[in-house]
């Protein structure tokens, strides 16, 4: 199976490849580091708003770096290594600059920043850190997918990572869920902020009651699969056109239940069930290879329940209740 769009991806020449990618991480880039300054008053709505697009767009990138560098390895190992090198350099910046400017603050060298949060200039090279960091987990998934010998092992992999994903996060005990608790702070430093629009301005002219400038954290292994499963997809000439309409429907959704809720969900299940639902038909098993899917399936429920388990067991014994 093979579409006009996925050859299209797999004909183009390196620098043609590159091009389109380029130009949705510079709106993304952009995008972010404009939004909290914007003259847009603080509202639940308006920050739902600039909170799903801004997330369109990251996605939208995303899928970009993953369908069109995944297919060539050389590019995606350079620009792989660019993005480490700029997400270092940018959060090296990040924490100098923070530093300085508190040891200013406390010693009442400069006034406050009038958003009550930190300057822009700090917001900016946080933007550079995000961006960063989204196209080395993108590029980062995009060479794992090579692991992946067959189009049929996606639909395993999908269903692992989301059934791992959803204990981790959902699980008071389960390990990511415990990052978030015990060090909120380091996993801030590998997550993606979204933008909260018209955060500063609105704040400037409040006495700075907003919040904050960020509404949220996207982790960074739901970009790391987003680049994996999109690098796969045309590899294996499966349906990208529905995979990509299905995985920005399925996050926006989720996007949409954590802003307006306010609680911790899982982005891998979305993403997969975006991704592999418009391609199950293209996936067949033998009865043997069915079998084994099914002990695999039972495997990844016992370690699941071992994640459980170990978690009761340790907040137990931190006192922490079960």
């Amino acid at each position: 199976m093979s579409s006009p769009l996925h050859a299209s991806y797999q004909q183009e020449r390196a620098g043609s490849r590159a091009m389109g990618p380029i130009l949705w991480v510079v709106a993304a880039l952009s995008l972010r580091a404009c939004m909290p300054y914007l003259p847009v008053p603080a509202h639940p709505v308006t920050d739902l708003a600039g909170g799903m697009l801004y997330m369109l767009v990251v996605l939208l990138m995303a899928i970009e770096l993953g369908a069109r560098l995944g297919a060539d390895k050389r590019l995606v190992v350079y620009s792989l290594l660019a993005a480490a090198a700029l997400f270092a350099a940018s959060t090296a910046a990040s924490e100098l600059f923070a530093a300085e400017y508190m040891s200013k603050l406390a010693a009442g060298e400069i006034a406050g920043s009038p958003e009550g949060r930190l300057p822009a200039s700090l917001w900016i090279i946080g933007s550079v850190k995000d961006m960063a960091l989204i196209v080395f987990a993108v590029l980062g998934g995009a060479l794992l997918s090579r692991i992946a010998r067959e189009a049929k092992l996606l639909l395993p992999i999908a269903v692992t990572v989301a059934v791992v994903d959803a204990v981790g996060v959902l699980y008071q005990g389960g390990p990511t869920a415990q990052m978030l608790e015990r060090n909120p702070q380091l996993v801030q430093t590998f997550a993606a902020s979204i933008p909260a629009i018209g955060a500063a301005s609105t704040a400037a002219s409040t006495g700075g009651v907003h919040p904050g400038l960020a509404l949220g954290f996207i982790g960074i292994g739901d970009f790391l699969f987003l680049g994996f499963f999109f690098a796969a997809l045309v590899r294996f000439g499966l349906n990208l056109e529905a995979s990509r309409l299905g995985a920005i429907a399925a996050s926006l959704t989720a996007m949409a239940l954590v802003l307006v809720a306010g609680a911790h969900l899982p982005g891998l299940p979305f993403i997969a069930a975006g991704c592999v639902v418009p391609n199950l038909k293209s996936f067949r098993y033998t009865r043997q290879e069915a079998l084994a899917l099914a002990v695999g399936g039972l495997f990844i429920i016992l370690f699941c329940a071992v994640i459980v388990l170990f978690g009761q067991a340790t907040r137990t014994a931190s006192g922490e209740g079960p």
